[in-house]
């Protein structure tokens, strides 16, 4: 599962395991930490599995709350466990999604619940293939996340079905 239970949200974003899978696709960071996060993160993880550990590094840039950095160090970490006991798995993925990964962005509580009804409607719309091409050219160019979720909303204000892009986006 995407969501991991011990991470906070600023380290959530765009890790992921494959099933049946010893390596990551895609790991991410976000740049403030990237002096020791790679090598340490890579030490592990081939020292745990004796294989590689992941193949493409996304740079993410910083998650605040408040306007301030949101880091351990600052005490103002939100973790993924916590979202959970009261959230939508999903709802969470779609609300740290809705950033592109490399903008700077604001975490809010509001966020999750936003994204909570946005994912509502588009489960209402039923099963379809409606920007599934879109949201392919969106991921295509630089993981345009904010784009993908623009064409899905534009399809389901339209009332098309949109269950095969959603999918798309990892969300279910």
């Amino acid at each position: 599962e995407m969501i991991d239970r011990k991470f906070p949200v600023l380290f959530f974003f765009f890790s992921s395991r494959r099933r049946h899978t010893r390596y990551i696709s895609v790991t991410g960071v976000q740049t403030c930490a990237l002096p020791i996060y790679h090598e340490c993160e890579q030490a592990q993880a081939e020292a745990a599995t004796g294989e590689q550990f992941v193949r493409h590094w996304m740079h993410s840039a910083m998650v605040q709350m408040d306007g301030d950095k949101m880091a351990k160090s600052a005490g103002n970490l939100i973790f993924i466990s916590e979202l959970r006991k009261v959230h939508d798995p999903m709802a969470i993925r779609l609300a740290l999604i809705a950033n592109h990964y490399r903008a700077r962005w604001e975490w809010s509580a509001e966020l999750v619940d936003e994204a909570a009804a946005k994912l509502t409607s588009w489960r209402l719309s039923g099963s379809g293939s409606a920007a599934l091409d879109e949201v392919r050219e969106a991921l295509d160019h630089d993981l345009d996340t904010p784009g993908a979720i623009a064409a899905i909303d534009r399809s389901v204000a339209r009332g098309s079905g949109v269950s095969q892009a959603v999918a798309l986006m990892g969300i279910r």
